[in-house]
């Protein structure tokens, strides 16, 4: 009826197919935005704060909502930022906005207009 290998093929690609949900949940989450792929990470609650229903959040760090006001953009509207291609890593955090003192940081940027975002994760959400 069925030879060995085709069982065996078989075998194997039900369950490839029954573990791809168990990858679809990564660490590192990729999730896509209007202007490119982000990539970021899973931070867990420890222990989970009674007010929330989720013990892990995802997070996303630098995320850009504008092109960066410097040079000829400087004191102008915001412009949305260009599309990018591939995945965008956004598991560290971007340079500080300038302070108005610049001696107290020599690691800002006038680049700042980014976002961090913070969002449940889905697995937490799931009655356990």
């Amino acid at each position: 009826m069925f030879s060995s290998p085709f069982l065996l093929s078989f075998s194997l690609f039900a369950l490839f197919l029954l573990l791809i949900p168990a990858f679809s949940d990564p660490l590192f989450p990729v999730v896509p935005t209007k202007f490119g792929r982000v990539k970021g990470f899973v931070h867990s609650l420890s222990p989970p704060p009674s007010a929330f229903r989720f013990r892990s959040v995802d997070v996303f760090f630098g995320i850009p909502f504008a092109t960066p006001p410097i040079g000829e953009f400087r004191f102008e509207k915001p412009i949305p930022p260009k599309r990018w291609h591939g995945v965008r890593n956004a598991i560290r955090p971007v340079a500080p906005c300038v302070p108005h003192a610049r001696e107290l940081c020599n690691k800002c940027s006038e680049d700042c207009l980014y976002l961090n975002i913070f969002t449940p994760h889905q697995h937490s959400l799931r009655k356990r």
